[in-house]
């Protein structure tokens, strides 16, 4: 689908709203295969492979991706459009997403190094095989960036959806395949199955687009040589020594901060694999207990971020500082972010709130003893708060990220650093008082930082560029009174109901039942007194229309 010409802030309102939806369905189909798997992992496996392959490995995997390929996206669909895509354009964003595949194996080299040569290697003679095996895949994909960043531009959702589902259905199946068939292969079959579901995504981006591109649908690419980078023009100059000043800049930049917010973001992986503050049994249970804890933030907020970032983008992106933003767009990227503010924290509160009574249960579900004994469900319960700090991070830096300046984008940086020194000084302090819960505890405080350095960034923008009404239109999104009453109520009830309705089945069922009808009358609650918001959020998040000017 292309863009059509007119009004490009709409076109892209509605190809966001779109993304959010199909980015919400993958991250869906994630969670569900990713749940599945782990049941069937903790029946046929040790916690201490959980914990070398979700926390060493997979660190590993996911450090290659971030570093080598999310600059280069910032800086592509940062570029501002004012039509359809035009063969110049993109042989600009072309000598600029190819970076991600050398910078890519530079990196898995670097990487891989470090972690067979510098860290405790895990009593097992297949870790060798297996590092490179996980570098392998993250360089496999790498070569499929350019045709990503050439889909998100021409609006390709549901081939994102389409290579990211299959390869991560690839990748699920199989590893359970395996560990159920042959279980004597231990941690080859994840390697088996991480270099698999690789293979598959990158070639349905490759079978997709080039296709497209020789059915003449794909404009302005003509050939599939029009997806390589190519020599300057003017000069004459071989790629990679040919490269646009303006979107070098910015992918620089962009890349000095993902060095930091890489570590931000994994910092408690970070810490237990180079500091070793955790066996990898431990390592194993508290990935579980983690990933049960994101599912709502990886499964709903991730994509909205990810997605309205190029919105955002699209109306208040400055580039180098000479963009001029207008007044309504500057109004409908303060009301698109005040409507998103209300949407998230709205939702994490619901969490934080009924996490508290229920962790053991969901940990007991999910995983039997192993998981609902020793501090699992505190882990959870602390999780859940947490996610009110990722909610509002999330979305005010997507703002803040989008409308910085390059100079701007190259001195929060410096502000990284901070938040780095703050993450460690905290995770080293908690972790020596409260255990893994202390990783928890640290990441609330980095977070609370961010979101304040954020939130600082925002109120000098608007007022700015829309005043002082607007700003204060801006930070109306906390719940109303009737709202938060609820959630307090629903606190106190499940809380009391969790200690008196403990001891046999037919008490756990009441509990739950009594946690469900709380949770219909804060549903009806909302309902009743915040439906203006309802609406507006779902003729956002639908693409129906444009927030108001």
């Amino acid at each position: 689908v292309n863009m059509a010409k007119g009004d490009v802030a709409a076109e892209q309102l509605q190809g966001a709203a779109t993304g959010a939806s199909y980015n919400v369905a993958l991250q869906l189909v994630f969670r569900l295969l990713t749940f599945a798997v782990n049941i069937a992992i903790l029946r046929y496996t040790s916690a201490e492979m959980l914990g070398i392959v979700n926390v060493r490995l997979t660190l590993l995997y996911n450090t290659i991706l971030f570093i080598s390929r999310e600059p280069f996206r910032k800086a592509c669909l940062s570029i501002e459009r004012t039509s359809e895509l035009a063969l110049p354009q993109w042989q600009k964003v072309a000598q600029i997403a190819w970076l991600a595949v050398p910078v890519g194996i530079t990196t898995a080299g670097i990487l891989g190094t470090i972690w067979v040569s510098l860290l405790t290697r895990p009593d097992t003679d297949v870790y060798t095989p297996a590092v490179a095996a996980f570098a392998l895949s993250a360089v496999i994909e790498l070569t499929a960036e350019p045709l990503w960043i050439l889909g998100q531009m021409q609006l390709y959702i549901r081939l994102k959806v389409a290579a990211e589902g299959l390869g991560l259905t690839v990748r699920c199946v199989l590893t359970i395949v395996l560990l159920m068939k042959a279980p004597d292969l231990g941690l080859y079959a994840f390697c088996f199955a991480q270099v698999a579901g690789s293979v598959v995504q990158t070639l349905v981006y490759y079978v997709v687009i080039v296709r497209d591109i020789h059915a003449g649908v794909l404009a302005p690419l003509v050939t599939a040589t029009d997806l390589l980078p190519g020599a300057d023009a003017a000069t004459g100059t071989s790629w990679p020594l040919a490269l646009p000043p303006d979107l070098s800049e910015r992918a620089w930049n962009f890349w000095k901060q993902s060095l930091l917010k890489q570590f931000l973001t994994e910092g408690e992986g970070f810490l237990m694999t180079f500091l070793g503050v955790l066996s990898f049994s431990e390592q194993g249970v508290y990935n579980v207990i983690n990933n049960l804890g994101s599912l709502i933030p990886r499964f709903l907020f991730a994509p909205i971020e990810e997605t309205f970032f190029t919105y955002f983008a699209g109306l208040v992106g400055q580039g180098d500082g000479t963009r001029a933003v207008g007044r309504g767009k500057v109004d409908k990227a303060v009301e698109t972010l005040r409507t998103l503010l209300t949407f998230v924290v709205l939702v994490s509160l619901v969490i934080a709130v009924f996490a508290q009574a229920y962790a053991a249960t969901a940990l007991h579900i999910y995983g039997g003893d192993v998981l609902s004994s020793g501090t699992g469900p505190l882990l959870l319960r602390v999780y859940a708060v947490y996610v009110v700090f990722l909610a509002l991070n999330g979305v005010t830096e997507s703002f803040m990220f989008a409308a910085m300046t390059n100079v701007e984008v190259d001195r929060h940086n410096l502000w990284m650093v901070g938040f780095s020194a703050v993450f460690l000084g905290a995770a080293w302090q908690l972790t020596a008082l409260y255990g893994s819960v202390g990783f928890i505890l640290a990441n609330c405080v980095n977070m609370g930082v961010r979101i304040g350095r954020s939130a600082f960034f925002i109120k000098a923008f608007v007022l700015k560029a829309a005043g002082a009404e607007k700003l204060r239109q801006l930070t109306d999104f906390v719940p109303p009174a009737a709202v938060q009453a609820a959630l307090a109520a629903s606190l106190v009830v499940t809380t009391f109901s969790r200690e008196v309705l403990c001891c046999t089945v037919l008490l756990k069922v009441a509990h739950i039942a009594l946690g469900a009808v709380m949770l219909l009358t804060v549903v009806a609650t909302v309902w009743f007194t915040h439906r203006s918001f309802l609406m507006d959020f779902l003729a956002l998040y639908r693409g129906r229309r444009a927030p108001p000017s």
